[in-house]
C-alpha cells in the first residue's frame, strides 16, 4: 500500500497521479501529490515504477496501512529498489528485470503443456486457465489450455474444465 511521497525528492511531474488505476492520489498545482484515498491502493507498484525520482514507497502489505518511519526508508535503498530491480529507470541498462522472477514458472508451465504428468508440491495450486504464457510456437499456448488432461501447476481435487473453441 502506498505509504509515503518523499517531498523533497519530488518534482511534482505527477506520473504517479496519472498511471494509478485506483485514483489514489490527489495532484497539488506546484506541489507534490498527495495520498487522498490510501485504502484504495491495491498494491500494484505502478506509481513507484513511474516516478523518475523514486519519491514514493509502497509497502508490501496491500490489506493495511504501516506506520512507515520516513527517516528508516530514507537510510535503505527501499523508494529505489522496485524500479532497479525491475529495470526501470537508470538501472534498464545495468540491472534484468528481476523483480517477477517468473523464469522458472514458466518454464515449468511450459514443460506442463507437453507432458501428461501432473506436478504437485507444498504451495501447488490449479492454474487459471486462459492466461497467455507470452511468446510460443504452440498454437493456443495458455496455461490451462493444454493438451495434458492434468495439466496443472499442482495437484487438484478436481480435473480441470473443458474448454470449448
Amino acid at each position: 500500500m502506498i505509504e509515503l511521497v518523499l517531498a523533497d525528492r519530488c518534482i511534482a511531474c505527477d506520473k504517479c497521479v496519472r498511471v494509478c488505476p485506483t485514483d489514489v492520489f490527489d495532484a497539488v498545482p506546484d506541489a507534490p501529490p498527495v495520498i487522498a484515498r490510501q485504502a484504495d491502493c491495491q498494491t500494484c507498484f505502478l506509481c513507484e515504477l513511474y516516478c523518475p525520482v523514486d519519491a514514493l514507497f509502497v509497502d508490501p502489505d496491500c490489506r493495511t496501512p504501516v506506520a512507515a518511519d520516513e527517516s528508516a526508508i530514507r537510510g535503505t535503498d527501499w523508494p529505489a529498489q522496485y524500479r532497479r530491480d525491475s529495470g526501470w529507470g537508470r538501472a534498464r541498462r545495468t540491472h534484468p528485470n528481476e523483480s517477477w522472477r517468473m523464469g522458472d514458472i514458466f518454464a515449468l508451465a511450459r514443460t506442463l503443456l507437453t507432458e501428461d504428468t501432473p506436478v504437485s508440491g507444498p504451495t501447488a495450486q490449479p492454474m487459471r486457465p486462459n492466461v497467455a504464457l507470452g511468446a510460443s510456437n504452440a498454437p493456443n499456448a495458455t496455461l490451462g489450455a493444454s493438451s495434458a488432461p492434468n495439466a496443472t501447476l499442482g495437484a487438484s481435487t478436481t480435473p480441470p474444465s473443458k474448454e470449448t473453441p
